[in-house]
């Protein structure tokens, strides 16, 4: 709807995105599907049978879990949240879940939404599965539900979700210091986004990566073409 505004300037009225909804996501790796119990069950002991595999949880605001029962308690109690959605993403041919990622903060009237909760086993790190997914929630959001961008939040100490984010081709926004205590200790958190006029060429880049050949060293670097794109932030009024 075209409005006009107290200075007689003509603006465009910002409609509200619409809410996202729990619905399978495939692409040509993985689906993503409504989180259950059973695929915490399979991913309890890929994330605690070693020292090494609960490292997936230092930067989470929970976990470690005595038992899977008690991880099970925790999400259950994450998808009873409003505002938010928990997905399993699984193997598209064998459908063993490989991790977990969210939909989160969801802000339908001001077009915002976070992606977050992301979490993989070791085994399942570095490759195409998480970048799939998040090419499936960020398509789904800006493209079917019109959201105006997608946020993406992570410890500042946090340097593998740091350079993820810039992978993925969310800019990086600034940090917010003294931002939250988790687990008993300080948390600045830095704050990264995509935003809906970017969209179209980050996607390309994604569909030119998901699509090369699957061994990874062989695929073009997602990480130089999204450097490649516009900073949103160097966007001045005319």
């Amino acid at each position: 709807m075209i409005v006009q505004d107290g200075n007689d300037m003509i603006v465009q009225e910002i409609k509200p995105a619409q809410t996202p909804i729990y619905k399978m996501l495939a692409g040509r790796y993985i689906t993503l599907e409504k989180l259950s119990m059973k695929d915490v069950e399979v991913l309890y002991p890929l994330t605690h049978d070693t020292d090494e595999l609960k490292k997936v949880w230092d930067y989470l605001p929970y976990g470690t879990f005595e038992t899977v029962e008690s991880m099970k308690d925790c999400y259950q109690k994450l998808l009873n949240i409003k505002e938010q959605l928990i997905f399993c993403v699984k193997n598209i041919q064998t459908k063993s879940p490989l991790g977990i990622i969210a939909l989160i903060d969801c802000k339908p009237a001001m077009g915002n939404v976070e992606i977050g909760h992301v979490m993989y086993p070791t085994q399942h790190q570095k490759c195409a599965a998480n970048t799939e997914a998040v090419y499936l929630l960020i398509n789904y959001c800006i493209n079917q539900l019109d959201f105006r961008k997608i946020v993406w939040k992570c410890n500042d100490n946090n340097l593998e979700s740091k350079r993820a984010a810039l992978r993925l081709g969310f800019e990086f926004e600034g940090v917010f210091y003294n931002h939250m205590i988790v687990k008993g200790k300080n948390r600045d958190t830095a704050w990264y986004g995509i935003i809906d006029k970017k969209w179209p060429i980050l996607a390309k880049n994604y569909e030119c990566w998901l699509s090369a050949e699957p061994k990874l060293e062989n695929r073009p670097s997602l990480a130089a073409m999204n450097d490649k794109v516009q900073k949103y932030s160097k966007i001045t009024l005319s």
